[in-house]
């Protein structure tokens, strides 16, 4: 399992908070459910962030899945 985390380059209008601290609110979650949390790729079409690490990860799991 890979979190993909998408418009990282956006502000939620109305409630200030930066990507990066919506996402450590998000691992501090998920760190109470699992005991390492899984990999996580941040991601923006806007400004290319995270495409090259997204690819190579989808190319990953897709060999995986070939053999």
């Amino acid at each position: 399992m890979t979190f993909v985390f998408t418009k990282c380059d956006k502000m939620k209008v109305g409630k200030g908070k930066r990507p990066d601290e919506n996402i450590r609110n998000f691992q501090q979650l998920i760190a109470e459910n699992f005991p390492k949390h899984p990999p996580w790729i941040m991601t923006s079409s806007v400004t290319g962030l995270g495409r090259d690490e997204l690819l190579l990860h989808m190319s990953q799991l897709r060999n995986y899945w070939d053999q």
